[in-house]
């Protein structure tokens, strides 16, 4: 028996991807998109290590048992940030990695797991889709090409997709191998 799918969007913000799922799921009404909390709107400031630590160990532990309960009706999920993110993030903040330390096993033993990541080629794109959207920028440049060297690190070549500020949903979407 074949694992169920659980395919994960990660990269730098404001890439699109949850414009991008939810542009998938249209495509693929056969996948189930799974929306999590982030730890703001949950109310973590995920800049407190011990506290966000503390949070995120439980959010994980009760995302996967609803991963793995969703799965038994539909073979392929697809979200947005989890294992690379908690890397990329806990190396920026000094956190522990909580994800691949305590539950990266149990999810590729249960999931078929596949990574996209979504990169800015570069700091000038971030900031053109920052201005274009109105947006605040959320990084200097040396912080932001430290998230884009920690994402290439914790990805494999084939699945980093790197982005300019006017590509399209549809375009970005052809780069993707489902």
């Amino acid at each position: 028996m074949s694992k169920p799918k659980l395919i994960i969007f990660e990269g730098h913000d404001q890439t699109g991807k949850d414009t991008l799922i939810n542009y998938i799921k249209n495509i693929h009404p056969e996948f189930y998109l799974y929306k999590q909390k982030t730890s703001e709107e949950q109310g973590v400031d995920y800049r407190d290590k011990v506290k966000y630590e503390e949070w995120l160990y439980k959010y994980i532990k009760s995302q996967i048992e609803e991963l793995k309960d969703i799965s038994k009706n539909n073979s392929t999920i697809i979200m947005t940030r989890l294992l690379l993110s908690d890397n990329v993030f806990s190396d920026c903040f000094g956190r522990n990695h909580i994800v691949e330390k305590n539950f990266k096993d149990d999810l590729y033993s249960f999931f078929d797991v596949k990574n996209i990541t979504i990169l800015w080629s570069d700091y000038s794109e971030y900031l053109k889709r920052v201005k274009a959207s109105n947006g605040y920028i959320q990084y200097e440049e040396d912080e932001f090409n430290k998230i884009k060297s920690l994402y290439e690190k914790y990805s494999s070549k084939d699945e980093i997709i790197y982005i300019t500020h006017n590509m399209s949903t549809e375009n970005i979407y052809k780069e993707i191998d489902l």
